[in-house]
């Protein structure tokens, strides 16, 4: 992401939303549909689903920054004891 469009991000007004998903199973889905989305920017340039495909992947980008920020995971991509106050864990012990 362009650093200007990193310092609009970090300024804007910060929404909160009350999701029956821990961060694991919403980064799961995140990554689906971003998966998807870059599969079908290769097979139709230039499709437009309700603003660039490419502004969707930055701000599917965003959403799973935050759920790696609640739940975050070592250089071997497991989340092991690194328990947040957020990662959703019921094994947590902080």
């Amino acid at each position: 992401m362009k650093p200007d469009r990193i310092k609009w991000w970090l300024s804007a007004p910060i929404h909160t939303y009350a999701l029956p998903l821990t961060p694991k199973t919403l980064r799961e889905t995140l990554c689906v549909v971003q998966s998807a989305l870059q599969a079908l920017e290769r097979e139709r340039p230039g499709f437009q689903a309700g603003g660039s495909v490419e502004s969707h992947l930055e701000r599917i980008g965003l959403l799973v920054e935050e759920c790696d920020r609640k739940r975050p995971t070592g250089v071997d991509g497991k989340h092991g004891g690194l328990h947040t106050t957020e990662c959703g864990c019921e094994d947590r012990q902080l």
